[in-house]
């Protein structure tokens, strides 16, 4: 959390700042008024949050059931938060390579996938609970396939409606404010 902070990064820099003060007569002077933050200091950059979702991912992919069928959709659901964290990582990467320039949303494709490995592996997490693997498995429904595709379409409907419903009210707020005209940001 510390490395959302600004104040924290403030301090962070202030090591490789000090290198700027020189003693100059029982007194410290700088030798520049003002540093400029670098661009990457425009996004956060904290990896933290991602790799521990991994790691549970990776944990949990490997964790002891009694059934087949419960290892498998535990192994499902490790692999989505582990993609996932492959995912959020590499969004870091590429927002290091050109930070945002726009106040505008914008993020790499990566930071989607992210959201849906993440969303379907929290549903998957959902099918994982021991009353319904063993409901799944008396009614002789314990594919796996199944499961996943039935994981990935339910995700796939959620984050289209967020998206309608998303995209409904910014159609609504459009026709309440001026036409704003967009420019290319290159």
């Amino acid at each position: 959390m510390g490395l959302e902070s600004k104040r924290f990064r403030r301090w962070l820099a202030a090591g490789s700042l000090s290198s700027q003060y020189q003693y100059n007569k029982n007194r410290f002077t700088r030798g520049q008024d003002s540093v400029a933050e670098p661009p990457s200091y425009v996004a956060s950059f904290n990896p933290f949050p991602a790799i521990c979702i991994g790691i549970t991912g990776i944990v949990m992919a490997a964790h002891f059931q009694p059934y087949v069928f419960q290892v498998q959709i535990h192994s499902l659901w490790g692999n989505l938060l582990a993609a996932f964290a492959v995912a959020r990582c590499l969004t870091y990467f590429f927002l290091w390579l050109g930070p945002p320039r726009s106040t505008l949303p914008s993020r790499p494709p990566t930071e989607a996938l992210a959201g849906f490995f993440l969303a379907c592996g929290g549903l998957v997490f959902m099918f994982s609970t021991s009353d319904l693997t063993v409901a799944v498995m008396r009614q002789g429904r314990d594919d796996i396939m199944m499961v996943a595709c039935l994981a990935v379409a339910i995700t796939c409907f959620a984050l289209t409606w967020v998206m309608a419903v998303v995209s409904f009210k910014g159609w609504l707020k459009s026709r309440t404010i001026p036409y704003v005209k967009f420019h290319s940001s290159t």
